[in-house]
């Protein structure tokens, strides 16, 4: 059965996914990896990007196969889907970074339950629409996950990408390499966002 989203235009889906619906700062969802697996840019970057791949390839598989799958089951079936599709990419990952995939560490597999992407598995739309749906809340989240990483490398090691902007003896913010530190920009830059855009976050669509 076709929902309401089938009657959204796919590049619609697609914008909304980076922007108005990004899953950290508009919608608050996938806040786990934001705040624990940030705290260097290409971190951030690299596990925005394989949560995207995994979401991108997760909707192809799911609408190819939705009509032969028992709603009843469809929840498992996302949960094994995902785990397949993690384990694959990681593999990948260690063959290309494996120092990251192990700073990374939990964080990787965490990609099977992370809310934005069992969120976006549960919409029924067409394959195109479903892809660039998965498109654009995959590159919103990469984006999201990358600005976090990048203030937070900035202010505690005056670096972004391992570029040196600030050279100093002592870390300008070291707390910002901490869970607290963290929590704090995270919840800075939501503010921030979401008052750059009129208006507060959303918890649901």
């Amino acid at each position: 059965m076709e929902r309401g989203l089938n009657k959204v235009s796919a590049g619609k889906l697609f914008i909304e996914g980076i922007f108005q619906k990004n899953p950290v700062f508009r919608l608050m969802l996938g806040l786990v990896p934001a705040v624990g697996a940030t705290t260097v840019a290409w971190n951030s970057l690299l596990l925005g990007l394989m949560t995207a791949v995994v979401l991108i390839a997760a909707a192809i598989v799911v609408t190819l196969l939705r009509p032969f799958v028992p709603k009843l089951v469809m929840p498992i079936f996302h949960i094994a889907i995902l785990t397949v599709l993690v384990t694959m990419v990681q593999r990948l990952m260690i063959t290309v970074d494996p120092h990251a995939v192990v700073e990374l560490g939990i964080y990787i597999p965490l990609i099977v339950v992370n809310a934005f992407v069992l969120q976006r598995l549960e919409t029924e739309l067409l394959m195109i629409p479903a892809i660039l749906d998965a498109a654009g809340q995959g590159i919103g989240f990469t984006a999201a996950l990358v600005l976090i990483g990048a203030v937070r490398e900035f202010l505690a090691f005056g670096r972004i990408f391992d570029w040196i902007l600030m050279e100093a003896e002592y870390s300008p913010f070291a707390l910002a390499n901490t869970i607290p530190g963290s929590l704090l920009i995270v919840g800075l830059l939501l503010a921030l966002v979401n008052a750059l855009a009129g208006k507060g976050g959303e918890l649901n669509e």
